[in-house]
């Protein structure tokens, strides 16, 4: 999701909890609103990032302008009619064991994915994920056997982790 993505009349939250409606160029709600002009095209905040976007939703009927509606509904992330879009995956930080094993991989592997029966790989290009397997895209992505090293990527993830960016989180 980038920052062109976001249409008005989608919800999003700020890492601080804070929901707002998206209005042509600017994030409303009932105690006041934000600039889009202060995001970065990734949704983060120029400035502080407990203001960076995190999750952006959207009514699964399109009611943007219907005038039954009315801002604390279309602020209400529990309403059943909000659909999710997008959600930010946050980095988790490297120990140093692992910070170490990607800083000394061959520097074409670009991903990390878990399958679903446990089996860490990294890959060369970003796979897609099956319902089983992460599937990839060149024969030679290499598994990794590290059982307690990379407890934060999971089968359940929706995309696969870029190493670029976890090293650059250390």
């Amino acid at each position: 999701m980038t920052k062109k993505d976001l249409k008005s009349g989608m919800t999003v939250r700020e890492r601080n909890g804070n929901v707002y409606l998206v209005v042509e160029d600017f994030l409303s709600n009932q105690n006041r609103f934000n600039n889009l002009e202060n995001y970065t095209n990734d949704l983060k905040n120029q400035e502080l990032k407990y203001l960076d976007i995190t999750e952006v939703y959207q009514f699964k009927n399109s009611i943007y302008g219907n005038s039954s509606q009315n801002l604390t509904t279309l602020l209400d992330l529990t309403n059943p009619n909000m659909q999710l879009l997008w959600k930010r995956q946050e980095l988790p930080k490297l120990s140093s064991a692992e910070r170490v094993i990607l800083e000394n991989l061959d520097k074409r592997y670009k991903w990390i994915a878990r399958d679903e029966n446990g089996f860490l790989y990294v890959y060369y290009r970003k796979p897609n994920k099956n319902t089983v397997v992460w599937i990839p895209t060149n024969e030679n992505d290499t598994g990794l056997v590290f059982p307690n090293l990379f407890k934060f990527v999971k089968w359940e993830d929706e995309q696969p982790y870029s190493i670029e960016e976890l090293l650059k989180n250390c």
